[in-house]
């Protein structure tokens, strides 16, 4: 049986069979919500942290913003790689297969705490992103059942709606912050 805590870590390590066996088990989607949330969470920590070093007074909003920037954008994100997945290229997925896939590719935000280091910040961010997005090939690959082609095309398509919702969101939070 393996546990919470392993997941994440197969997770991490790109394991293709991981991604399938939680694609199809009904029973880890709470878990696949909890890495997305760890995720978050770590993120706002990161960005928070770092606007208190900064001597930012308003530190608490940073924090808030960077959770909510991230679940917005891993939302679009699974929305958008189901929908393209299932409707354009013909794969039988559900959309809780990709939500427990992709939400388990989340595992290395759980890094993110760690932005607010001075100089590790910026390259810790893009170092964890890229990250995430080779998991989450793999995940889309597995819960899809599509071919390395068509897995690119949802990947690529999906991560790009989320990196328009976070920009938007970005722009839109910015007065605030």
């Amino acid at each position: 049986m393996m546990t919470f805590i392993g997941r994440m870590l197969r997770a991490a390590r790109l394991d293709p069979r991981m991604y399938h066996a939680v694609g199809g088990d009904p029973t880890v989607t709470t878990q696949a919500l909890a890495v997305v949330a760890i995720a978050a969470l770590s993120n706002g920590a990161g960005v928070g942290l770092a606007a208190v070093l900064g001597g930012s007074p308003r530190w608490g909003l940073v924090a808030v913003r960077g959770v909510l920037g991230e679940l917005l954008t891993w939302g679009a994100w699974w929305l958008v790689t189901y929908l393209v997945g299932a409707h354009l290229l013909a794969s039988r997925a559900t959309p809780g297969m990709v939500l427990r896939a992709l939400g388990f590719a989340q595992s290395p935000g759980a890094l993110l705490v760690l932005r607010f280091i001075p100089a590790l910040g910026t390259t810790l961010n893009l170092f964890v992103d890229g990250w995430r997005i080779a998991a989450g090939f793999v995940a889309v690959r597995s819960a899809l059942r599509l071919d390395t082609a068509r897995a690119v095309v949802a990947l690529v398509i999906g991560v790009l709606a989320g990196i328009l919702a976070l920009l938007v969101w970005l722009a839109a939070t910015a007065p605030l912050t």
